[in-house]
């Protein structure tokens, strides 16, 4: 009986630090992974379970895993991608791992619960950098002569100098909520209304943090959930989604950095996206670690937008290579070429800019896999997302909304992004596909297997 809640707490415990683990960093979130994943296989291999072997979805997953490998074999330069690719097999075993746990261990209220402090601290970390200029342990301040200037740079909170916390409070940010709405009708009034004020913080918090792509899905992530949840009228969504957004436009425009970022660059971006269809625009600098050189400044229009000629660069490199692309983690060894010494010899040169990829999952996906993989690696992602929509929304599986309305946010059109296949950026999106499976007894891959 003791050995039984060992087990059962330890495996609470890792699934509990999974959002810990994100913040501490790239190698921790692998370590945390690979305890899951191998904990999963001592256990399925100590009872003998493998039917969920034979489930549709593990297959999908499987096969994207056999166009990776195959991917690797095309591309310019394997070296730069084997790991990644054949490390994917790591996601397969992740998926199963939490739908297994969650088939496990039913009462995981208290595991959202830890994700919702967690997410909450976060959340109240960005307000106060975006006031201070500083972090509760001091991370984030530019000074200038001294003075701290909160409203000089978008907020990075625990992650110091990476601009993902805004996203990363989303991609929990979403879970947290489907959790709270799930039992929302049992509340009493004094919770309900304590409740939408957490949802309230963790969604404000987003949009302080100055990434306009994470506040843009937010918007709509958020929004999307609100209207799939049934229990509450139209009328009152309106409303308060109304309210939210007078708030917010009044929070906005009386903060000079964020009024910069969400409308001045905004406009400039649009007024650009006809750069994307011009000939004569051609690139003849680079950027290294995030900063544009002295060369590539200089031909680049004073008003011209780096994302959209990053997308740009992305599409001559998928001309160039039409079918299966360069490969993935490949966009780097055909965009950061010698302009001087290839011009007339590799087609468009001088249209590549060099970064490390293009900073949009389409432009990513087809520069590097061509419109052959970009098919093949959209419709199986697509087939895993929507083939239990209709379960989710009639069992009125909030938890499971909430992941899918997070998840499709990765795909919206022209919105600057991190690349799809990193680390971070894959691990969150199987996390929440995962907890988006395992989450109820309609769609969790083990009770599926067993019905079998």
């Amino acid at each position: 009986m003791m050995t039984k809640k060992i087990i059962n707490n330890y495996f609470l415990s890792i699934l509990s630090l999974i959002p810990i683990a994100f913040v501490l960093g790239s190698s921790a979130s692998l370590i945390n992974i690979l305890i899951i994943n191998l904990s999963f296989i001592f256990l399925i291999i100590y009872k003998s379970e493998w039917g969920w072997i034979k489930n549709s979805n593990i297959r999908i997953l499987l096969f994207l895993y056999i166009y990776l490998i195959f991917n690797s074999f095309i591309s310019l330069d394997s070296n730069l991608n084997y790991l990644r690719n054949f490390g994917f097999i790591r996601f397969i075993i992740l998926f199963a791992g939490i739908n297994y746990l969650f088939y496990t261990y039913k009462n995981l209220d208290n595991v959202f619960k830890f994700w919702t402090i967690i997410i909450l601290i976060l959340a109240i970390d960005v307000f106060i950098e975006r006031i201070s200029g500083t972090n509760i342990i001091g991370y984030g301040a530019i000074e200038i002569n001294g003075v701290p200037q909160p409203d000089g740079r978008r907020v990075m909170s625990f992650f110091r100098d990476e601009a993902i916390v805004g996203g990363f409070i989303l991609s929990f940010g979403l879970i947290i909520s489907g959790f709270i709405m799930s039992n929302f009708d049992d509340y009493n009034k004094k919770k309900k209304i304590l409740f939408l004020i957490l949802i309230f913080i963790i969604f404000s918090s987003i949009i302080l943090t100055g990434e306009r792509s994470s506040s843009v899905k937010a918007i709509v992530s958020f929004g999307l959930f609100f209207l799939l949840y049934k229990n509450i009228q139209l009328k009152k969504k309106i409303i308060f989604f109304l309210s939210i957004s007078l708030f917010f436009l009044l929070i906005i425009f009386n903060n000079d950095y964020l009024k910069n970022r969400f409308f001045q660059q905004t406009i400039v971006s649009v007024k650009n996206i006809g750069d994307f269809f011009d000939p004569n625009v051609v690139f003849k600098g680079t950027i290294q670690s995030g900063a544009i050189d002295k060369e590539l400044s200089n031909s680049l229009k004073p008003s011209s937008d780096l994302y959209i000629m990053l997308y740009k660069s992305g599409f001559e490199i998928f001309k160039n290579y039409p079918y299966f692309g360069v490969g993935s983690k490949n966009y780097r060894i055909e965009a950061c070429v010698d302009k001087k010494k290839y011009a007339g010899i590799i087609d468009n040169v001088e249209k590549y800019l060099c970064l490390t990829h293009p900073h949009q999952i389409y432009f990513e996906l087809l520069s590097e896999h061509g419109i052959i993989g970009t098919i093949i690696i959209l419709s199986l992602i697509f087939i895993l997302l929507f083939r239990i929509f209709k379960k989710l929304y009639i069992t009125n599986n909030y938890i499971g909304l909430g992941c899918f309305c997070y998840l499709i946010t990765f795909f919206i059109p022209f919105l600057p992004s991190g690349s799809f296949f990193s680390d971070y950026s894959i691990s969150i999106f199987f996390f929440n596909l995962s907890i988006m499976y395992a989450s109820s007894s309609e769609t969790n891959i083990f009770f599926d297997s067993k019905q079998k």
